[in-house]
């Protein structure tokens, strides 16, 4: 296990286990996406007591991620590197990149938990769509919800995370199949399960094609 999936696996363990489901040669982008979200999301807690640097810190990683979608080297930050990788093999998008940057700099300056949810929770896996081969219209606006109902259930906000991962689960008739491991995400959101408990249940709805 290198070091930007022992990191993705101990801070996100959830989201990790929802990207063991794709295929093998998806998983190291798709843990790319994954790693860069956990260092963004850790920014603010890191940087408490001198919120200054919250702003340097942001900025750093917004110039790492120039230097990616420029074709330059970025810094030798192992998440970084991951993540070029994940660029050259791929050919991701930058926007879901920058609103998941600007969805936790907005929550940082004291944007409330609904204002930012989408930016924060569904970027990452509208990337990992086009990691999956599978951003089709249905597919981007299910991984919405299910995305919003992740960042306002690790918030705190049971009630309104549950009727995300609702809205995500009336679009299961129209959703690509290759999207499903972004979609188990829902499951995640769903209610607060031990670790093997989560790992038996995205098993169980991984083999029906659910989530």
């Amino acid at each position: 296990m290198d070091i930007v999936e022992a990191q993705a696996r101990e801070s996100d363990y959830g989201r990790y286990l929802c990207v063991q489901f794709a295929p093998p040669r998806q998983r190291p982008a798709m843990l790319a996406v994954l790693a860069l979200a956990v260092e963004l999301g850790n920014v603010r807690a890191k940087t408490v007591r001198e919120p200054a640097m919250s702003a340097i810190r942001y900025a750093w990683w917004r110039d790492g991620l120039d230097a990616i979608f420029s074709g330059k080297a970025p810094p030798p930050e192992p998440v970084l590197l991951a993540l070029q990788r994940a660029t050259q093999e791929q050919a991701l998008a930058r926007a879901p990149f920058d609103e998941l940057l600007e969805g936790v700099q907005r929550e940082a300056e004291g944007a409330s938990p609904g204002e930012v949810a989408v930016a924060i929770g569904a970027a990452p896996l509208v990337s990992w769509l086009d990691i999956l081969g599978a951003a089709d219209a249905d597919s981007i606006a299910a991984v919405q919800q299910a995305g919003a109902a992740w960042a306002l259930a690790r918030r705190g906000d049971a009630e309104h995370a549950q009727k995300h991962v609702q809205a995500a689960r009336e679009r299961r008739s129209r959703v690509d199949q290759r999207a499903l491991p972004a979609l188990l995400v829902a499951t995640v959101a769903e209610k607060d399960r031990g670790k093997v408990a989560l790992q038996l249940t995205l098993l169980r709805r991984a083999l029906l094609g659910r989530y």
